[in-house]
C-alpha cells in the first residue's frame, strides 16, 4: 500500500511540475489572464469571441472615450462552446451587455479547445476536465495537461525572462500590441452586390449560438451579435453572414454586420487591415465607437464620468495610453508620424549628429526640428557639431559648434547621461550606448515613468521622412 501511495504522489508531483513548466513557456506578451476579471466590481459590456475581437477591443480606449466599463474575454480561435464555457465561469452579476463576435462560429460549428490557443492560454487542468465533460468529449489523461504549450514553445527556454515566471497583470483583457497592430496592409472588399449565395452552406453552429443567447436571456443580460468587416480573401464567411442576418431577423436578435452597406464609408480597405482578417488599431476604434455608442443608446447604459469609485479606471488608462504611445513610436516608419508621438509626458528626447549634415538638412526636416522647439540647428556652415535634449516637452539643452559638443550629467530618473557630437553621435544612458551612431540625426527617447529606452532611430537627411532603426 505504501508503495502505491509513493507512486501516486510521484505521478501527481510530476504532472504538477509539468503544468507549471508548460505555463512558464507560454509567451506572456499575449496578455491572456482572464482571472483579472474577478477583481473588477462592475462591467457594463463584456466582449467575447475569437482573435477578431481580441485584436479589436481595448477596454481602456472605451473607458477614456465613453466612461463605460468593459472587459475583453476573447482569445485566438475561441469557438462557440469555448466562449460559452468562459462566459459561465467568469460571469458577473452586474454585466449589462454581452457582445459576441460570430467570426469563428461562421468557420466551424464546434471545434474543441484541444490543441488551439485557448486550450493553452485560458484553460487550466481542471478547466479542461470540466470543459470536455460539458461537451461530451473525453481525452487521454496526458492531453489534459500543458502538453501542447510544451510542444509549441519548448524552444523558448533560451529566451525565458523574469516575466515568464510571473502572472500576467494585463489591463482588462488588453489586446496584444505588436507590429501587426499598427501595420496597414491593403485589402480588397467583398463585392456584396454581386455576391452569390451558396444554398448548400448552413450555419452549423446555430444551436451553440442559441445556447449563448439563452444564457444571456436567463441572466437578464442584453446580447449583441456582431462580426467585423471581411475582406475578399475571406468572402466565404459572407455566405454565413447573409444566413445569420435572416435568422436574426426572424428571431428578433440584435445583430450588427459591419459588411452592411450602411458601413460602406466607415472602413478604408487600403489602410484599415493588418492582414486579410484582422483590423489594425486605428480601424479598431471605428468598431469600438459604433458598438459602444449603439449599446449606450439601445440599452440606456449610464456612464461613470466623475464617479470617484472609478478613479482606478482612469489611472489604468494613463498606463495604457503610455503603452500605446510607446508602441506607435517603435513601429512608426515615417518621421512625420514619429515626431507626433515623440513629445509625450515624461519623455526625454536626445539627439546628436553623425557627419557633416546640418548644412544639408532639407526644409521639411528643418520644420520637423522646429516643431520640437529647437532653434540652433539651422546653419549653412560646414562641419558643425550639434547636441540637443528635450525633457518633458521643453528644450533642456541645445548647443552647436565647430568643435565637439558634449553634455554630461544627470537628470530626473536618468543617471550617467552622456551625449556628444564630435564627428560621431554618442548618446549614453545609464552608462550604456543607446545611439545607432549612423550618418545623419540620431535620436533616442527615454521614458522616465517606465525608466526604459522607448526608441532609438536615425534620419538620413537625403531621405528625411524615413525612420531607420
Amino acid at each position: 500500500m505504501l508503495i502505491k501511495i509513493k507512486i501516486f504522489c510521484f505521478i501527481a508531483l510530476f504532472l504538477t511540475i509539468l503544468i507549471y513548466i508548460g505555463h512558464i513557456f507560454i509567451p506572456k506578451n499575449y496578455n491572456f489572464n482572464p482571472t483579472r476579471i474577478n477583481n473588477i466590481e462592475n462591467i457594463d459590456i463584456l466582449f467575447i469571441g475569437p482573435s477578431t475581437t481580441h485584436t479589436i477591443i481595448s477596454p481602456m480606449y472605451i473607458w477614456n472615450k465613453f466612461k463605460i466599463t468593459s472587459y475583453n474575454l476573447a482569445s485566438s480561435s475561441q469557438y462557440v462552446l469555448s466562449s460559452l464555457y468562459l462566459l459561465k465561469k467568469y460571469h458577473k452579476e452586474n454585466i449589462k451587455v454581452i457582445c459576441f463576435d460570430l467570426t469563428v462560429a461562421f468557420i466551424d460549428k464546434n471545434k474543441p479547445a484541444k490543441h488551439n490557443s485557448i486550450y493553452t492560454w485560458y484553460f487550466d487542468f481542471f478547466d479542461r476536465i470540466s470543459y470536455y465533460n460539458s461537451i461530451g468529449k473525453k481525452l487521454f489523461l496526458p492531453e489534459y495537461f500543458f502538453i501542447y504549450s510544451l510542444n509549441s514553445y519548448h524552444d523558448r527556454w533560451k529566451n525565458l525572462k523574469k516575466e515568464d515566471f510571473l502572472t500576467s497583470d494585463e489591463l482588462y483583457g488588453l489586446r496584444p500590441l505588436n507590429k501587426g497592430s499598427f501595420r496597414q496592409i491593403p485589402q480588397e472588399p467583398i463585392d456584396i452586390d454581386n455576391f452569390t449565395v451558396d444554398p448548400k452552406i448552413t450555419i452549423e453552429a446555430i444551436e451553440h449560438i442559441n445556447k449563448i443567447y439563452e444564457y444571456a436571456k436567463k441572466n437578464n443580460i442584453h446580447i449583441i451579435f456582431w462580426n467585423p468587416p471581411y475582406t475578399k480573401k475571406w468572402s466565404k464567411l459572407y455566405n454565413q453572414v447573409i444566413l445569420f442576418k435572416k435568422y436574426a431577423s426572424e428571431n428578433n436578435l440584435t445583430y450588427i454586420d459591419f459588411n452592411d452597406k450602411q458601413f460602406t464609408n466607415l472602413f478604408d480597405y487600403k489602410f484599415d487591415f493588418y492582414d486579410p482578417l484582422h483590423l489594425n488599431i486605428s480601424a479598431a476604434h471605428k468598431i469600438e465607437d459604433y458598438i459602444v455608442s449603439y449599446a449606450i443608446d439601445k440599452f440606456n447604459l449610464k456612464t461613470h464620468a466623475n464617479q470617484s469609485d472609478y478613479n482606478k479606471w482612469q489611472n489604468d488608462f494613463y498606463q495604457y495610453d503610455r503603452i500605446i504611445n510607446n508602441n506607435i513610436l517603435k513601429y512608426s516608419n515615417s518621421f512625420s508620424n514619429w515626431k507626433k508621438y515623440a513629445l509625450y509626458d515624461n519623455y526625454t528626447v536626445m539627439t546628436s549628429i553623425n557627419g557633416d549634415v546640418l548644412k544639408k538638412l532639407p526644409d521639411t526636416l528643418k520644420n520637423d526640428l522646429k516643431s520640437f522647439g529647437l532653434k540652433k540647428y539651422n546653419t549653412n556652415k560646414a562641419n558643425m557639431r550639434y547636441v540637443a535634449i528635450i525633457d518633458d516637452n521643453k528644450v533642456f539643452f541645445e548647443e552647436i559648434s565647430n568643435k565637439p559638443v558634449t553634455y554630461k550629467g544627470r537628470m530626473k530618473n536618468i543617471v550617467n547621461l552622456l551625449i556628444s557630437s564630435d564627428g560621431k553621435a554618442t548618446i549614453n544612458v545609464s552608462g550604456k550606448p543607446r545611439s545607432k551612431n549612423k550618418y545623419g540625426l540620431n535620436f533616442v527617447i527615454y521614458d522616465k515613468v517606465n525608466r526604459e529606452i522607448v526608441d532609438s532611430i536615425w534620419i538620413d537627411p537625403n531621405k528625411p521622412d524615413i525612420v531607420r532603426r
